[in-house]
């Protein structure tokens, strides 16, 4: 597998992705990707690879998904902590994951990281792993379904869950006082209105 010295820029290698991905690249340049054989980032490597897992010619897919198979550990959570790595790319390595905290973190942190793959993540880790994503709180309050699937996973322990509807009431209460500030100072919150102001 490639990726080291003598990789092309940025630049280059997003060229040679975009040829690729689009159908343009000759068939050679296609067999030399699926055997991970370019000079490029693994991280872009491993996008290729699932890209090719669907070309047209029978040698090249089979490339891809033997190139695929044959990520190591160690080469996977290099691929996941590449700032350039494709949101499909970490989707579809989710699951693995959800099964690794090493990886989970790199997932969970990532700034490319998907509403999905943090479903997955949320869906399908142990609760080492869903620390990881209670600890991600701009990410989970902003992902819809984010906390139903943390819910609902048996591997939420019961302080997890203290610590997610802790979350969930402090969201809502500074969302109140935005709303009663945004309103102007003439506008009492519900709950500051007694019987004597309602009488009035």
């Amino acid at each position: 597998m490639s990726g080291g010295a003598g990789a092309p820029s940025p630049s280059g290698f997003d060229a040679i992705l975009e040829r690729i991905l689009s159908g343009g690249a000759p068939l050679p340049v296609r067999q030399a990707a699926a055997r991970g054989a370019l000079p490029l980032p693994r991280a872009v490597l491993t996008r290729l690879y699932l890209h090719l897992r669907k070309d047209p010619d029978e040698a090249v897919r089979s490339d891809a998904e033997s190139s695929l198979a044959q990520l190591t550990p160690e080469v996977l959570l290099e691929v996941l902590s590449d700032p350039v790595c494709d949101p499909l790319v970490l989707e579809h390595f989710a699951a693995t994951a959800a099964r690794d905290e090493r990886l989970a973190e790199k997932v969970a942190f990532h700034p490319s990281a998907s509403g999905k793959s943090l479903g997955i993540l949320a869906s399908e880790g142990s609760a080492a792993v869903l620390d990881l994503v209670l600890t991600n709180q701009e990410r989970l309050l902003a992902t819809p379904g984010l906390v139903d699937r943390l819910s609902m996973n048996p591997a939420l322990r019961a302080d997890q869950c203290g610590r997610l509807l802790d979350l969930i009431d402090r969201f809502f209460n500074g969302q109140a006082r935005r709303t009663a500030e945004e309103a102007g100072p003439d506008v009492l919150p519900v709950e500051s209105i007694d019987a004597e102001q309602v009488s009035q």
